[in-house]
């Protein structure tokens, strides 16, 4: 069975290749992380490529017609998690702080196998009940990893950096220019893209909930959630 898929793929390449449906990129497109490419072109915001010379490919990636997407499953889960947030892949999420929640405890709820204890040689076909719960056990512990590694050592801060706090241990201003970095290098590094307008606006005004609940510790409290709603969407699951 794989073998066959392998060779289908190769053979969907090889004609591709042949019809010129792969044409060749306009120099190397820079990483999620919105830095340079190597041949000196720049990531806009809504996903153009600014190049070299001054000129500009228009961000031409077509959107699906029909939305229907895949779960990743376990192993990609935890791959995609460990370099979204910054850490080694058993550093993510460990219940007890003993064992890993992606190959120990939800291993089968995440599309994972289990052949020498469990006898289970192929994944589930569908997910199960617990699937969702388990996602959002893993995505809200490994945010909260990240956001105080984060806060407790600004000088190294892979997401939240620069954010200005006061003595409540509230955001100084929630509109500051560190915010938006903040939400947009989530989106970068969970959904590989820049945030829009309107999702940036969306996760600053989500704040004021945060605030509301009399959150003794709302820039924490409001970093960690922004996290858990951008790495649980869509576009973080699925694929």
């Amino acid at each position: 069975m794989f073998r066959d898929q392998l060779y289908l793929h190769a053979a969907l390449l090889t004609a591709a290749l042949g019809m010129g449906c792969l044409a060749e990129p306009v120099g190397p497109v820079p990483g999620a992380d919105g830095g340079t490419g190597l041949d000196g072109s720049l990531l806009g915001p809504d996903g153009s490529i600014v190049l070299p010379d001054g000129g500009v490919v228009e961000n031409q990636i077509p959107e699906s017609e029909k939305a229907r997407v895949q779960f990743k499953r376990q192993r990609r889960l935890r791959a995609d998690f460990a370099a979204a947030l910054g850490f080694s892949a058993d550093e993510v999420c460990k219940e007890l702080d003993r064992f890993d929640c992606f190959v120990t405890v939800h291993n089968i709820s995440l599309g994972g196998v289990d052949a020498y204890n469990l006898g289970i040689f192929e994944p589930l076909e569908e997910t199960t009940k617990t699937t969702p719960i388990a996602m959002e056990r893993i995505a809200l512990t490994g945010c909260r990893n990240r956001v105080d590694l984060d806060l407790d050592t600004p000088e190294s801060a892979l997401i939240f950096k620069n954010l200005a706090m006061d003595a409540s241990g509230g955001l100084a201003d929630v509109n500051a220019a560190s915010v938006d970095d903040a939400i947009d290098a989530l989106y970068k590094r969970f959904a590989l893209r820049r945030a829009n307008p309107e999702e940036i606006a969306e996760l600053r005004g989500f704040y004021e909930t945060v605030t509301a609940s009399g959150d003794t510790k709302a820039a924490r409290s409001w970093a960690i959630l922004a996290c858990f709603m951008v790495s649980t969407s869509v576009e973080s699951l699925f694929y």
